[in-house]
Formats: structure tokens, C-alpha cells, sequence
């Protein structure tokens, strides 16, 4: 887990230096949103999709990518680090929008249907 933490610790410096993304942290415009928002929503759903799938039985399924989980495993992952950082830099709206972004893909995650969005009847 701690490698996959490393990996956005390095991404983060990396966005830092483009100077395309600091135009976007100080520029307070709804465009400047919209962008921080959809960036850091990819963040979050990368991080959904690296995280570790944890059994009923406390037995760690190390796969690279997650892309659907039985409804009894857990995930361990990152992806409230990605919220946090997307509500510090952006405001409460980036950071809410990220977070329901991010929430929405984790219950598709979990209960998907056939047409690829969650179906309320699987609760």
C-alpha cells in the first residue's frame, strides 16, 4: 500500500511543476473548477481501481487493477487522500464533487449492471 501512496506522492509533485496546473490553483474562475474538479475526480477513480480487496476472511487480493469486487470484500485504498487534497486546494465545491465522484464510482465498483451504472434493485 505504502508504494501505491509513494506513486500519487510523485504524481503530485510532477502536476506542481506543469505550469498549466499552478495557473489552475490560483485561478478562482468556474472554468478553473470544473478543470480541478475532473482532474482530481480521475485521481480518485485510478485510486478506486489500485486499491487492495480485503475478504470476509482477512485474506489480501493484491491485483493490479480493480475493476469489479464481491459485495462481502472491502477495499483498501487512497482515494480519500485524492478528496482531501482535491477540497484543500479547490474549495468545499471541488472537494464535494470530487468526493461524490469518487463515491458514485466505488458503488459501481461494487453493484454494477449490465448497462455499466448501478441498478437499485441490487441492494
Amino acid at each position: 500500500m505504502s508504494e501505491r501512496v509513494g506513486l500519487i506522492i510523485i504524481l503530485a509533485f510532477l502536476l506542481v511543476s506543469v505550469p498549466l496546473f499552478r495557473r489552475l490553483l490560483f485561478n478562482q474562475t468556474i472554468s478553473a473548477k470544473i478543470q480541478l474538479t475532473i482532474l482530481f475526480s480521475i485521481f480518485a477513480i485510478i485510486a478506486n481501481m489500485t486499491g487492495i480487496e480485503i475478504d470476509a476472511n482477512n485474506q489480501l487480493h493484491n491485483k493490479i487493477i480493480l475493476t469489479a469486487i464481491s459485495t462481502n470484500d472491502s477495499i483498501v485504498n487512497v482515494r480519500i487522500l485524492a478528496v482531501s487534497v482535491a477540497g484543500i486546494i479547490g474549495g468545499p465545491w471541488v472537494g464535494s464533487l470530487v468526493g461524490l465522484v469518487a463515491g458514485v464510482h466505488r458503488i459501481i465498483q461494487v453493484h454494477p449492471c449490465k448497462v455499466g451504472f448501478m441498478c437499485p434493485a441490487q441492494f
